[in-house]
């Protein structure tokens, strides 16, 4: 008889639960970093026109 347990089932397991959920916050604090220095920059531009 064959045996159940599967080991590349619980790599797969791993993967999804802990490199997923740290890929998406790595992702958000990308974007949030990315739109913070769009607004300084801007801020900045305006700042130099007058």
């Amino acid at each position: 008889m064959g045996s159940i347990f599967d080991p590349s089932l619980l790599l797969d397991l791993i993967f999804h639960m802990i490199l997923t959920p740290v890929a998406s916050l790595l992702m958000n604090k990308f974007r949030f970093v990315s739109q913070n220095w769009l607004i300084v920059k801007q801020a900045l531009s305006k700042s130099m026109k007058y």
